[in-house]
Order: structure tokens, then C-alpha cells, then sequence
């Protein structure tokens, strides 16, 4: 559980480099931590482009919704985020 706290916590900060490595040691990238937010639902909120196309890249689920019944895509939309948006809409 500690790894994906702290990619969730570091794909909010935008560390993408710390995100990397976490996946690479094996957290699942689509794994739902608290109200069922996964790292790209953080990434997305917190307006990380570089990270949000590493999740992507990664092989990030798009799809999924939160406790709330948001997307990531909803989630960049809430916050205004027009970048994060137009990756999550691509593909």
C-alpha cells in the first residue's frame, strides 16, 4: 500500500520520473487508493501533463471512475485543466 501512496502523492506533485520508477517496481498503474482515485486521476487533477503521458503511456485506464463517478477526464474538466483534458479525450 506505502508505493501507491506515494505514486498517487507524486503523480499530484508532478514527480514523473519518482512515478516511473514506482511502476517499474511493480504497482499496478490502475490501482484505486482512496475514494477510488488512481495516479492519473491525481495527475489529471493536479493539471501534470508530463506525468498524466507517462500514466497514459504506461498504460493508465482512462475509463475508470472514482467514489464520485468521475473520470480523469471529468476531473480535468472540473479543475479547468484544458491540457490534461485534451490528453485524456486523444486516442
Amino acid at each position: 500500500m506505502a508505493s501507491f501512496a506515494l505514486i498517487c502523492s507524486e503523480a499530484g506533485e508532478g514527480q514523473t520520473k519518482v512515478v516511473s520508477q514506482v511502476l517499474d517496481a511493480g504497482v499496478d498503474v490502475n490501482r484505486a487508493y482512496k475514494n477510488d482515485l488512481t495516479a492519473l486521476m491525481w495527475a489529471a487533477g493536479y493539471d501534470r501533463a508530463e506525468t498524466v503521458e507517462l500514466l497514459l503511456a504506461r498504460g493508465a485506464n482512462r475509463s475508470l471512475k472514482d467514489n464520485r463517478g468521475m473520470t480523469a477526464k471529468d476531473i480535468a474538466v472540473q479543475t479547468k485543466s484544458d491540457r490534461i483534458t485534451e490528453l485524456l479525450s486523444a486516442g
